[in-house]
């Protein structure tokens, strides 16, 4: 009776110099392992040619620390540059570990208060535009209009934040009178505890004395005590309605 030869792949484990390997026997060297591709190898290294052939590419050694490989996007410096993989793989874990955000600390409310939380996409465009509008209210001036022809040379106005109203304004006053409505056209104060009127400061700009002005509860500009031909310098803001 004959003898069979080697069918299919015989795993002869680590190469052995001193070993006679035949068509079909794999060996384990240089971190891959090989087929040979002939009868009667012996003493031949493995390497890529007519005798041995790649069964399964691996590396010369176990440790990452003595395999190199190609820093592809730069991680640790230049793009392409050959580093070695335990250098890249640390590199990458602390990117991983200290450099990104965790899902869960990205948040989608203004209220947060951890320190290790960022706002989402979304709210950043909500807060800009918050922003943009704050900006846009607080650098548009609101025209404000004279009653009965009791004052003229009326410059400045107030600007608007939402409840929060702010008043640079001055005039000089034509009629006297105890409390007289001299402009028109403020938003309404909001009411508290029942007062309807809010006190600002008023400055005669002649005589740098101080004169009561209030916003009544319709908007108006009242002057406690108005003397003709005085002109007043008027600052202040309150909350409206």
């Amino acid at each position: 009776m004959g003898t069979l030869g080697t069918v299919g792949v015989a795993d002869k484990g680590d190469y052995n110099p001193a070993t006679t390997y035949v068509l079909g026997n794999s060996v384990y060297y240089g971190g891959s392992t090989w087929i040979a591709k002939k009868n009667n190898l012996t003493g031949i290294t493995p390497e890529v040619g007519e005798n041995w052939k790649y069964f399964a590419r691996g590396f010369g050694s176990d440790s990452l620390s003595q395999i190199e490989g190609t820093d592809t996007s730069g991680v640790l410096g230049t793009s392409g540059a050959t580093v070695v993989s335990q250098e890249l793989i640390d590199a990458i874990a602390d990117k991983v570990m200290t450099k990104l955000i965790p899902y869960t600390n990205v948040v989608n409310n203004f209220l947060a208060t951890d320190p290790n939380t960022v706002l989402s996409g979304p709210m950043g465009k909500s807060l800009k535009d918050q922003l943009d509008t704050t900006n846009s209210n607080l650098s548009t001036v609101q025209t404000v209009s004279i009653y009965s022809a009791r004052c003229d040379n009326l410059t400045g106005g107030y600007v608007k934040f939402g409840k929060v109203v702010v008043i640079s304004i001055q005039f000089r006053m034509l009629s006297a009178g105890t409390n007289p409505a001299m402009l028109i056209g403020f938003p309404a104060p909001l009411f508290s505890a029942g007062n309807g009127s809010v006190e600002l400061n008023g400055i005669k700009t002649s005589s740098l004395e101080t004169t009561g002005v209030y916003i009544n509860p319709f908007g108006s500009l009242c002057v406690k005590t108005a003397v003709a031909n005085d002109y007043i310098s008027i600052t202040g803001s309150y909350l409206s309605t």
